[in-house]
């Protein structure tokens, strides 16, 4: 079996612009939308106040290095989730989710949108249950809270 082209790190401050970049534009493609926060209050976000309350992985190319995709953790939630849109369906959300597994406590949250309809089936594939959400967020939009529970 060979080995795969991407590895997991943790987050540096050194990675900041491309994560911006990258989440930007795997939103904007997962949901047809511009994002409302500006690329300097997203970065100020990436790197003053996420590091403080969870904990951020990055997906690099073993080759050039590069950020291609990012997780946003604490114990039991997934805060953050993107994948740049021409590294999607390669494994590298599935392989941010068991990293999140595996540092859970047995269980996992996390919400979606309900127009993101490639995370809704990609979470539904990974064993994660629907709940009902919300629209109280900072977009206005209907989102849906997944739930994951270890098996025993």
């Amino acid at each position: 079996m060979h080995e795969p082209p991407f590895t997991l790190e943790r987050f540096e401050p050194k990675y900041a612009k491309q994560i911006v970049t990258l989440w930007r534009r795997a939103f904007v493609q997962a949901l047809g939308i511009e994002p409302i926060h500006s690329v300097e209050s997203q970065l100020y976000f990436l790197t003053n106040i996420l590091p403080h309350s969870h904990d951020i992985w990055v997906v690099l190319t073993l080759e050039s290095k590069q950020p291609v995709a990012f997780m946003a953790m604490d114990r039991n939630e997934i805060n953050q989730l993107y994948v740049a849109p021409e590294f999607q369906r390669k494994g590298i959300g599935r392989l941010l989710v068991e990293e999140a597994q595996a540092r859970s406590g047995g269980e996992l949250s996390l919400r979606t949108f309900q127009i993101n309809h490639n995370a809704i089936e990609f979470y539904r594939r990974l064993g994660f249950t629907e709940h009902e959400g919300n629209s109280d967020n900072e977009e206005g939009l209907e989102d849906i809270i997944f739930c994951w529970v270890q098996e025993q």
